[in-house]
């Protein structure tokens, strides 16, 4: 029997683009990953024109997160918090 795949977020501020040295490495782990063993979920801070467009094949949380200590946040953080539950991650 096969185990389930481990559910694993990552959290980013932004992701601009797929063009950028760290962005690009980035993305080609996550595309990279047996999915057999891992099932990536990204959460963001902040949203950009690239999250918003972009066909990705694995979630986005977009967190609208410009400061960590505004009381937006703290919601924000507890919607991440969830995610999380709801996703089993």
């Amino acid at each position: 029997m096969m185990p389930m795949p481990i559910k694993v977020l990552y959290l980013l501020d932004r992701l601009y683009n797929a063009n950028g040295g760290t962005e690009s490495q980035f993305l080609k782990l996550l595309y990279g990953l047996d999915r057999s063993l891992v099932t990536p979920h990204l959460a963001v801070f902040r949203d950009t024109e690239y999250t918003r467009t972009e066909q990705f094949h694995f979630p986005i949380e977009v967190l609208q997160i410009d400061s960590l200590v505004s009381p937006h946040a703290i919601r924000r953080l507890f919607h991440l918090c969830s995610y999380i539950r709801q996703n089993q991650i």
